[in-house]
């Protein structure tokens, strides 16, 4: 393992963005699970206080802390969730927090064994994320269905009350297909608000030197943080054409 600190700043960004082909780090939205099989089970994503569905948080890439290079663990990350009621948090009551650790060999069924050319998805990286087939809702893996249409899952009864009155509802009819377009990239009451995380050691940071101007002399935590933001901007770019296909790929039929 090697030491170190690693910061993390966030940028808003596209949720198509933020696919699990990409291997993302991320606040918000739903998770962007590494193995798309064998996902944590409904009970273990619930507060051990209030036992409601915990939401999730973020996901962080841990496989930069080790150097052991183990065939079995190419890919290492970190998914934690936690309770959205805020009197789950008090000191007294167990913690309101969960994480998981995910890890998959370099050579596996779900990516390929080199790493993604650029930090732009690909439309059928897309369309395979949003036919996946995790709960619209949360974007975890359910035990329950709708009893009418039989078609969407769910986690829990909250989270299939919550989808009914929000959407299901309008297109919910066991006679016609349920448009499955959409769900997976549309935020809900329930989840976090979404970012992008981008990382940088620590010392490259402070080896930066900032440009000489009066505000960056006055305030050199924020100028460095400016720079930074600088240097993974070119993260978020997308081209216009690009952008417009993936927004109507992700869109469609999410009346």
């Amino acid at each position: 393992m090697c030491s170190g600190l690693a910061l993390g700043f966030a940028f808003p960004t596209d949720s198509w963005h933020l696919i699990s082909a990409l291997f993302p780090d991320k606040i918000g939205g739903r998770p962007a699970w590494l193995a798309l099989r064998n996902l944590p089970r409904s009970r273990d994503l619930c507060c051990p206080t209030c036992s409601e569905p915990m939401a999730f948080l973020l996901q962080v890439n841990n496989s930069w802390m080790f150097t052991d290079e183990r065939a079995d663990c190419f890919h290492r990350f970190l998914f934690i969730f936690m309770c959205r009621n805020g009197p789950c948090h008090d000191v007294d009551n167990p913690i309101p927090f969960v994480v998981f650790r995910s890890q998959l060999p370099r050579d596996n069924t779900y990516y390929s064994y080199e790493p993604p050319a650029t930090e732009e998805p690909t439309l059928d990286q897309v369309q395979s994320m949003v036919e996946y087939g995790t709960l619209p809702l949360c974007g975890c893996l359910g035990d329950k269905v709708c009893a009418k249409c039989k078609t969407i899952r769910y986690c829990s009864k909250t989270h299939q009350i919550m989808h009914w009155k929000s959407e299901h509802k309008l297109v919910c009819n066991p006679d016609l297909p349920v448009p499955i377009k959409g769900p997976s990239f549309t935020q809900n009451e329930f989840l976090l608000p979404e970012y992008k995380i981008c990382s940088e050691m620590a010392e490259d940071i402070t080896s930066i030197v900032p440009e000489s101007d009066e505000s960056s002399a006055e305030e050199p935590e924020v100028a460095e943080e400016v720079l930074v933001a600088r240097r993974f901007s070119v993260c978020l770019l997308c081209s216009d054409d690009l952008r417009r296909k993936l927004t109507s790929l992700t869109t469609a039929n999410c009346s």
